[in-house]
């Protein structure tokens, strides 16, 4: 556990102290508000004795992110908290990103975990995590919201465990999601170093 919390901050320091320094040339620094719908599609299959179709569960659910971002050139860095909620059942985890846009596409890599809080049952820790990758298309081009839809994937892995055939196992289960979102940027502190 001390080995998460010495880890989330130092995300924060990088994220939030080093973009103050003169090393880098323009330098953003602000928070983030993500509020989407995912579809997930489970990679359990289950097979009718009648006619051998198989169905895939969709499962939808609200996903919300609350972020401290930094932008490093066209590289955007954030950490804070995610939540997913499906009626009754909130979860709560730590969350940090990396994300690179090109023209109005957005590639973003996630990673979740360490820590869930299950809404209001009880609280899990331990070295699971989630490592994400997503594409996104950007539907509008207002600096006050983005409008997004995207595909992705998401696993969970722990990574104590880490060899070929756990790998091998991680991909296996890659669970599949189709989104919309809504972004709401909001910049604190700009830096512009004159050349």
């Amino acid at each position: 556990m001390k080995k998460v919390i010495l880890f989330v901050v130092f995300i924060g320091f990088f994220a939030l102290v080093m973009p103050g320094t003169p090393l880098f040339a323009d330098i953003g620094l602000g928070g983030r508000i993500d509020l989407g719908l995912d579809l997930f599609v489970l990679p359990v299959t289950e097979t009718s004795v009648d006619d051998d179709i198989s169905m895939f569960p969709i499962i939808p659910l609200l996903d919300m992110g609350f972020y401290g971002q930094s932008t490093f050139g066209g590289v955007s860095v954030g950490i804070g908290l995610r939540m997913f909620s499906l009626v009754y059942i909130n979860v709560f985890t730590p969350s940090i990103y990396a994300e690179v846009n090109l023209w109005r596409f957005t590639l973003n890599a996630q990673l979740s975990g360490g820590a869930l809080y299950v809404f209001p049952i009880y609280l899990i820790t331990g070295p699971y995590f989630a490592p994400e990758i997503s594409l996104w298309y950007t539907l509008n081009n207002n600096k006050k919201s983005q409008m997004r839809v995207g595909v992705g994937a998401l696993t969970i892995m722990s990574p104590w465990n880490v060899n070929q055939e756990y790998i091998r196992d991680i991909a296996n289960n890659a669970v599949f999601y189709l989104s919309f979102k809504i972004v709401f940027p909001s910049s604190w502190v700009t830096w512009k170093r004159e050349i």
